[in-house]
């Protein structure tokens, strides 16, 4: 049986895709052009592997010389975006070794995996990134949010003490319609995030 990527997103799309993945994974072995096939979309198995939390597909298509790890949907989504986002930490780890990995590559929006890892509240997943040499910490989205002004408006009190550590971070940055991370956070009533500023 051929691959087929129509077959894939048709299951993703009947909430079928770790049992598609994991089925295709047991019964056909990979081919070198596996890794860099796409639908309409520009999403392939690799970026369905990482959404779904297929750590052994992963691993397997990042063996593959051809593989583009940073390549993005039509919506400018990473996989690497994809594993922050549902917080699968073994794959975000896994991608953070690959030596092409581009940590700080954003949506169409603006969005970076540091951001969407901070706005969903993925404690580990924002640790290890901001372990990164080259993680753009202040790097703001087109509508000027960073990724403190997402943990403050969503309100991760752990995430948001973990950025204020950081010596570079800009904890007044306006996002723009003029607002502070620690506004939004009095704004929304997140006291405790409000003291870990005044502190």
């Amino acid at each position: 049986m051929a691959f087929n990527i129509q077959v894939i997103t048709k299951a993703s799309q009947e909430e079928s895709i770790k049992i598609a993945l994991t089925e295709l994974e047991k019964k056909y072995p990979f081919e070198y052009n596996h890794a860099n096939r796409f639908d309409a979309y520009q999403v392939g198995l690799f970026y369905l592997a990482c959404q779904n939390n297929q750590f052994n597909l992963v691993r397997s298509l990042l063996k593959q010389e051809n593989i583009d790890i940073n390549k993005t949907s039509v919506q400018g989504i990473t996989p690497l975006f994809l594993a922050c986002e549902y917080g699968h930490t073994t794959i975000v780890s896994e991608l953070l070794k690959h030596q092409k990995i581009d940590i700080n590559k954003a949506t169409n929006e603006g969005a970076t995996p540091l951001y969407i890892a901070c706005q969903n509240g993925h404690f580990d997943i924002v640790c290890e990134l901001l372990e990164q040499k080259n993680i753009e910490i202040n790097k703001f989205t087109k509508y000027g949010a960073t990724p403190l002004f997402a943990a403050c408006r969503n309100g991760h009190m752990a995430i948001v003490c973990k950025l204020l550590e950081q010596k570079n971070i800009d904890f007044n940055k306006e996002d723009n319609d003029g607002s502070t991370p620690l506004f939004i956070a009095c704004q929304l009533g997140y006291i405790d995030i409000v003291q870990s500023y005044l502190n």
